[in-house]
């Protein structure tokens, strides 16, 4: 074989290997940039999901029971320990007071709120076994120093959205008041679980850091919420719930969030549903189990 004709076929066989790189290239980073598409991310990578951005996922739970309470299932109240006019701040009932613009639940119960509040906020501060229900119809609520609601004790708090009702919390860029260190931190805050349900709407405006956080256990069932977010949209440290929800969230965080590392919590589970995301950060973000069960879900 003449030198120039062995130049030629080394020179065909660099272009082959040349080519074949570049496609395995391609390849392997659309595959990966495809899993991502999503911004969910889970440590439990047997059960993550890969899909475009706009779809529907149909999965049985198998790694997640989940029980939902007589309370947490229960969509309408019409009976109240206390009502509290927010335009007043005047409260007819047991159960609750009001100091400095702020309203103190002690005690287990149901209670109203309605009306138009500036510069106002809720406080929960009840026995280890209560639970407390806050019912908002019709509800503005702006604070500007604290977040809206701050769920320092009880068993469980649950915000119900009363039905046809439209309600809307805002915070401020800072906060000045904490009742533990650096804590409330989110502007509907609890420490112990937290449930949202209710066929109203809710609106969420938060400024200071995340939207809405429990360090326990987080549930929304069949509620509608907008939510805007400083950083983190909804964190529920040991898990997420969400049922039958219509969720629109936008955070310079992330945007759906569950943190703790033990086994058999930090996971998100959703069950049906439509949910929007658009975050800075990871769309849905957990630590050990993301289960999604016929719900549609764009990030």
């Amino acid at each position: 074989m003449k030198n120039t004709e062995k130049k030629v076929l080394f020179l065909i066989i660099i272009i082959l290997i040349i080519v074949l790189g570049v496609i395995l290239f391609l390849y392997f980073n659309n595959s990966n940039s495809e899993s991502n598409s999503l911004g969910i991310f889970s440590n439990d990578k047997t059960n993550q999901e890969s899909a475009s951005e706009d779809f529907e996922i149909v999965k049985d739970s198998t790694e997640v029971k989940i029980n939902y309470t007589n309370e947490e299932q229960k969509n309408e109240y019409t009976e109240y320990d206390a009502k509290i006019n927010l335009d007043s701040l005047l409260v007819e009932g047991n159960g609750a007071s009001v100091s400095n613009k702020t309203i103190t639940i002690s005690k287990k119960g149901v209670y109203y709120f309605s009306g138009t509040a500036k510069d106002a906020n809720i406080a929960v501060n009840a026995g280890d076994d209560d639970i407390v229900v806050l019912v908002f119809d019709g509800a503005n609520i702006t604070s500007s120093n604290t977040s809206i609601i701050n769920g320092m004790n009880a068993k469980e708090i649950i915000v119900n959205l009363a039905k046809n009702s439209t309600n809307e919390f805002t915070d401020s860029e800072k906060y000045t008041v904490f009742t533990d260190e650096e804590e409330p931190n989110s502007l509907i805050f609890s420490k112990t679980d937290l449930c949202i349900n209710g066929d109203g709407k809710l609106i969420v405006n938060a400024n200071y850091n995340d939207g809405i956080a429990s360090k326990d256990n987080l549930t929304i069932i069949n509620s509608q919420i907008e939510l805007n977010s400083k950083d983190d949209g909804i964190r529920g440290k040991d898990s997420v719930v969400l049922k039958n929800v219509n969720l629109i969230i936008k955070s310079d965080g992330d945007g759906i969030k569950s943190t703790n590392e033990i086994e058999g919590k930090g996971y998100v589970y959703i069950d049906g549903g439509t949910i929007d995301i658009e975050s800075k950060g990871d769309g849905i973000d957990c630590e050990t189990v993301l289960n999604i069960n016929d719900a549609k879900i764009d990030i």
